[in-house]
Order: C-alpha cells, then structure tokens, then sequence
C-alpha cells in the first residue's frame, strides 16, 4: 500500500495563499477575481469537449482566473511565471492553440527524449503567460490530472495534480523555499509578490555551470541581468508566514 502524503486540497491552499497576499502583498491580492458560477465552468467544457478535473473546478470556485494584466505579465503573476487564467482565456487559448495545431500539423513531437507533443487537445491550458502555458493533463492514463509544461513554458516543472502544485506555492510563502526555480520576493509600495527565477548562488554554483549547464559566461550574464532586475524592481525577500 502506497504510504504518500496526500495533497491538501485546492481550496485550502488558496486561503493559506489569499492570507499571506492580505498581510503581505495586497497588491497582487486585488489581481485574484471572483468565483466563477457552475454555469460558467459548463460552458466551458462544453466548448472544449473536456471534463474539467475536480482540482481546477476546485480553483475556479474560488477565484476566476486573474486579472488581464496579471495574465499577461509574469511581474504581476500571483503563481510562478504564469498567470492565472480566467474560464473564459482558457476557452480561448485551447481553442486559438489546437486550431493552430491542426491547420499547422504542429502536435508533431518534442525535440530530444520523451516523444511528448508539444500540444494535444486534451491538455486544459489553466495557466499561462503570452504563448507560454502550463496545462493539465487529461489524456486517459496513468498522467491523467497532472500538471505539466507545455507550448513554450519552460522553466515549469511536472506536478501529479493542481493541489501539488498550489500546496507548494503555499508552502514556499510560508516556509520559503522555490518553486520550478522560482523564488518568492516583494517588490513596490504597496507590496505586490513577484517570482524571480532563482538568482542564488546555490542554482549556478559548480565551477560556474548554472543548473541548465550554460557556459560560465552565460552565468555571469544571467547574474548581472538579475542584479539589473532586482535593482530596478527594488526586491525584497519575503517575510515567511504571518508574522
């Protein structure tokens, strides 16, 4: 019998995250939408012919989506690198995605290992940001209701469900820690959350190879462009939990 801590469910770790953004960072709190209604979210399979899991109907009941600036710039993302997308994005980027596909013959297969395509019309595209989405598995399998990357998010990682995924958030607010790379950091007055890809030196360490395997002058650029950012977003490291 498998001994693995289930996940908390969705909607316990978005109070945990609604709480920390209300002491910490109101800024990115007032990007979160409201609910959407059931009638919302049936429209919506109705649309893409798919079952929505019970984690992302779960999302939805709590917050639709984010707003369109926080979908469109990862600077405002509530979620690392992504935004949280309305019902209503998610209709229209599975659909704008799998028509592309079709008439481009583009499902093809990934380059290197794995023979994943790089999009299928059963992956629910949940989040996102421009051309870049993370989306949800729902092939019939052993995969199914995971959380993977897919059309050009790069630096997400695979998770075995939307309350894996969200329980990581939540615990790198309150416990620190990163999340696919990204670290937690405050930015502007008031206090808006902002996900930087890690700049410590525990991710580009080893004889100056970053943890993609870049050449020591790739590393010296990524540092200085993080310095440059984090100069110009005034960043500071969040304050873990509630206190």
């Amino acid at each position: 019998m498998s001994t693995a801590r289930a996940s908390e469910p969705v909607s316990r770790s978005w109070a945990r995250i609604e709480a920390w953004l209300a002491a910490h960072a109101p800024e990115s709190l007032r990007t979160l939408r409201p609910p959407v209604e059931p009638a919302g979210i049936a429209e919506a399979e109705r649309a893409m012919s798919l079952e929505f899991p019970a984690d992302l109907v779960e999302l939805l009941r709590c917050h639709d989506g984010a707003d369109e600036g926080a979908v469109r710039s990862p600077d405002c993302a509530v979620l690392p690198g992504a935004g949280l997308s309305p019902t209503h994005r998610i209709v229209r980027t599975w659909q704008r995605i799998t028509r592309h596909a079709r008439a481009t013959g583009v499902p093809g297969k990934r380059d290197g290992p794995g023979e994943e395509p790089l999009w299928h019309p059963s992956w629910i595209p949940w989040a996102g940001v421009a051309y870049q989405n993370g989306v949800i598995d729902m092939r019939p399998g052993p995969r199914c209701g995971q959380v993977v990357p897919a059309w050009g998010w790069k630096k997400a990682g695979e998770w075995p469900s939307l309350a894996a995924y969200f329980e990581a958030v939540a615990d790198a607010l309150y416990a620190g820690g990163d999340v696919d790379d990204y670290h937690p950091y405050l930015a502007g007055r008031p206090s808006r959350l902002l996900w930087v890809v890690n700049p410590h030196p525990s991710v580009v360490a080893d004889a100056g190879m970053n943890h993609r395997g870049g050449t020591p002058e790739y590393t010296e650029w990524l540092l200085s462009w993080h310095q440059r950012r984090d100069s110009a977003h005034q960043l500071r490291p969040i304050p873990t939990g509630l206190h």
